[in-house]
């Protein structure tokens, strides 16, 4: 017999019927998803006491009365009231008996004596309170129509299969009642030996309690795996190329697909590949803990060799890719070969140059979507797209900033210091800078000085930025004997606003 405290937990479930009625026709007819614009009036007066009887006795708009009369229909009050009593009797008030009929209003034709109580009485054999039942059938009325014999109690079986990996998930890992019940679709067991083990594996190699169970949610079947044989001679690898626990931790929660990838055929091969462009080990572990996808799919040695062998890539340069966005190496190859045409047709022509790959990761970063969202911030500033895309191929890296740093940026340029935004054109390296360390203090110092004289007009906004810190206070503050103090206190004190901005 089904334990009556699983049952309640089970009937409360949002979408329980997707259990308990897998087979149904997905044809249910649903009174919500009519169009009503195609009943504007009553064309029947055979339907007249249907609708009629929907809108005195049953809570419904004229307008919903008339389509649901074309899925019910009855002349006499005699069926639907002994089935509007049957319900009552059964604790479904006004309000949860109106809504059941407004989804399914052809419940009103039905005999639910012979249709529905058996349903119900089985349901109070293992434990079901009047309560539950209501909300079972409020949520989806769909219930009332399935096999008893041939969908609910072949259900109620697979549940008591399943109910002791359902009550371990929910006690032990922290699972909700739902998404236990949906894991337990894909893992199970009787005992607590096989988990208990898996759990204890993991806790003794570094994973805490809310890491572990956010990996069983991504893949609960590692619960019935033996990790001793599966998974410890791909962490002493790891160990081994100098990763930490930590790193091990980081690695598997971002992808526990990791944990099945094969050792010998996978992991190995491609660490090594990975390898062969950073170098050294460090970089590499640090490199497959940020896309750990590196190491078990194919796709990325694919990806490497068409830019390496048919684009001209130079190794350096995919060094540098791993390095910023090894995600961009899993794309899908017709993607990728897309981006690589659209990126030649943008104007840049030579693959060999590092331009080529930021240009190609700037375009593969983001979707066209988020790539015409930041055009249409330039423009909001001023720009044309003719503008955007002199500026992309100057610093490709610029349509890698957010939209709200560009909008700071201009801001700043055009609204503070009262400088033309079209000058942002010829130096886009600007977006890339840091705004408190960098760009506002040094953008008033440089403001001084024109105000006062002391640096032409014509001469370049961009260069004081792209120099070094001790290079621009030689250059631009010490230099000037008698405004010196002035401009590093004005220095200092915009470097120390931003500074006291970041600490609240």
């Amino acid at each position: 017999m089904l334990n009556p405290q699983r049952l309640k937990t089970i009937l409360h479930l949002k979408g329980l019927t997707r259990i308990l009625i897998p087979n149904l026709n997905p044809n249910f007819p649903n009174i919500l998803s009519t169009n009503s614009h195609n009943y504007s009036k009553i064309t029947s007066n055979q339907n007249s006491f249907t609708v009629s009887y929907l809108i005195n006795n049953c809570g419904f708009s004229p307008e919903s009365a008339l389509i649901a009369s074309k899925q019910v229909h009855f002349e006499t009050a005699q069926k639907p009231d002994s089935v509007i009593t049957f319900f009552r009797n059964h604790g479904f008030n006004k309000s949860q008996l109106f809504s059941i009929i407004r989804k399914a209003p052809n419940v009103l034709t039905s005999d639910p004596h012979k249709r529905v109580l058996s349903k119900f009485e089985f349901l109070y054999s293992n434990g079901a309170s009047s309560s539950d039942i209501v909300l079972l059938v409020n949520r989806d009325p769909r219930f009332l129509y399935s096999s008893l014999e041939n969908s609910i109690i072949p259900s109620k079986i697979t549940s008591n299969q399943n109910s002791f990996t359902v009550s371990y998930l929910i006690n032990n890992c922290g699972f909700s009642p739902e998404s236990a019940l949906i894991a337990s679709k894909q893992v199970h067991f009787e005992t607590a030996q096989k988990p208990d083990s898996v759990i204890t594996f993991f806790r003794n190699h570094g994973f805490n309690k809310s890491q572990l169970f956010s990996i069983i949610r991504k893949a609960p079947n590692v619960l019935t795996s033996d990790p001793h044989k599966r998974v410890l001679s791909k962490f002493e690898f790891l160990y081994s190329n100098g990763a930490s626990s930590s790193d091990i931790v980081l690695l598997v929660n971002r992808d526990p697909r990791f944990l099945y990838s094969s050792l010998e055929n996978s992991i190995i091969p491609r660490y090594e590949f990975v390898k062969r462009f950073l170098k050294c080990d460090k970089k590499t572990i640090k490199c497959i803990v940020v896309c750990p996808g590196l190491l078990g799919r194919f796709l990325m040695e694919k990806n490497v060799n068409f830019l390496l062998d048919d684009v001209g890539v130079a190794e350096s340069h995919i060094c540098c890719l791993l390095q910023s966005r090894p995600s961009i190496l899993l794309s899908d190859f017709n993607h990728l070969k897309e981006a690589v045409n659209e990126v030649k047709a943008m104007g840049f022509d030579d693959p060999s140059k590092v331009t080529f790959v930021i240009a190609l990761l700037a375009r593969r970063a983001m979707s066209k979507s988020r790539w015409d969202a930041k055009v249409e911030v330039f423009k909001s500033w001023g720009w044309s797209e003719e503008n955007v895309l002199e500026a992309f191929r100057k610093e490709p890296k610029c349509m890698l900033s957010s939209k709200d740093k560009i909008n700071e940026v201009m801001r700043l340029w055009v609204s503070q210091l009262g400088w033309n935004s079209l000058a942002l054109v010829d130096g886009p390296g600007m977006f890339g800078y840091s705004l408190e360390k960098r760009i506002i203090p040094r953008a008033f110092v440089v403001q001084y000085l024109l105000a006062k004289g002391l640096r032409k007009k014509n001469a370049s906004l961009f260069s004081p930025f792209v120099i070094s810190d001790k290079l621009f206070i030689e250059k631009y503050v010490e230099s000037f004997k008698e405004e010196r103090s002035e401009l590093l206190k004005l220095y200092q004190e915009k470097l120390n606003v931003q500074d006291s901005k970041r600490m609240v």
